[in-house]
């Protein structure tokens, strides 16, 4: 499978929730019938900060809503009934994160319309993503931004870096060359073991370069002929080696891949592909379909590959599955 390496879980979580809006427009048009009155009620209250007084509305987060109290509401206000029905939209819909409701309240924020409808719902799901960048800009940067920010932490606040992860980078095993170098993305896995080996390669070739330069006495026009046989050579050699040292390489990239994990970096599949594996998610927890019946709407051959193509999605943007007894209970009521 295809593999890219891109910043940050929030971004897949935002193509997953774009996805969504596509294939189930009624999931999202859901959640602006049931709370946009009540959201729309808060703003009634002023909330003072830095010398700015706003809305409530304006700074309200699902986070806020599980807080007793929240900017001197008492559990009567409108706030308790917002996270009451954001609640119970997130379980109809199978969408029990926080993630997915902090975008609905941002939806709800972006919501400008008169009147609701599958379109201006839409519309203001859509705009609320596009806030996302600048999360991940705050969030989730490439190793070589953090390094910079935690050296400015550590001037102006020193008790926080060691709540901040370790800067080091793993050190490739010796003869290996670095996964990343400066201001340049790190390779995925597959690209860095193609990497390895034409070090090994260029490593037999610097030999034979600087090393007497015994070749160089054959005929000037068999010296490119020749020196792309040997490469083919090498190319073999450098795959006999690599499998000698296939374990320092799995260590080093599996630390590596912990690294990266801990700035937001992490491997997904294709574009494509992940779009599609939403694709059956949405269909599978929105749309209560099974997998057999999302296999045949996809044309897929067998529904163990829509089985594994949601579950690693799920896991990749750490959406919950349903147990196996709601899942049931949810598929009663879809045949009522």
């Amino acid at each position: 499978m295809a593999k890219r390496l891109q910043p940050s879980v929030i971004d897949l979580q935002g193509e997953y929730l774009r996805i969504l809006a596509e294939v189930s427009p009624k999931t999202v048009t859901d959640v602006f019938n049931r709370a946009f009155d009540l959201f729309n009620a808060l703003r009634i209250y002023p909330v003072k900060l830095l010398g700015f007084e706003n809305s409530i509305a304006d700074y309200i987060s699902y986070g806020s809503l599980r807080e007793d109290e929240f900017w001197g509401l008492s559990s009567n206000e409108p706030r308790a009934a917002l996270k009451h029905v954001l609640t119970e939209w997130g379980k109809e819909h199978s969408l029990q994160v926080d993630w997915c409701y902090d975008h609905a309240i941002d939806a709800l924020k972006h919501f400008k319309a008169t009147s609701i409808s599958p379109e201006t719902a839409k519309h203001a799901w859509l705009d609320a993503l596009k806030t996302l960048p600048e999360k991940i800009k705050k969030q989730s940067t490439p190793p070589e931004s953090v390094m910079i920010w935690r050296s400015a932490v550590s001037r102006s606040s020193p008790e926080r870096t060691k709540d901040l992860p370790p800067i080091e980078a793993p050190e490739p095993p010796p003869g290996f060359p670095p996964r990343a170098i400066r201001f340049s993305p790190p390779m995925t896995r597959s690209e860095y073991e193609d990497k390895v080996k034409e070090t090994i390669v260029q490593s037999f070739l610097d030999v034979l370069t600087v090393s007497g330069g015994w070749w160089k006495f054959l005929p000037y026009e068999l010296q490119d002929s020749f020196i792309a046989r040997y490469k083919k050579l090498l190319k073999t050699l450098a795959i006999q080696i690599f499998k000698q040292r296939r374990g320092e390489f799995d260590r080093y990239c599996d630390e590596y891949d912990e690294h990266l994990k801990k700035y937001g970096w992490i491997e997904v599949p294709d574009k494509r592909e992940f779009e599609r594996h939403c694709r059956w998610l949405i269909f599978y927890l929105c749309e209560r379909k099974t997998d057999n019946e999302i296999a045949q709407l996809e044309n897929v051959q067998e529904e163990v590959t829509v089985r594994k193509g949601r579950t690693e999605v799920a896991h990749l943007i750490g959406l919950p599955l349903p147990e196996k007894k709601e899942r049931r209970t949810v598929l009663s009521k879809r045949k009522k």
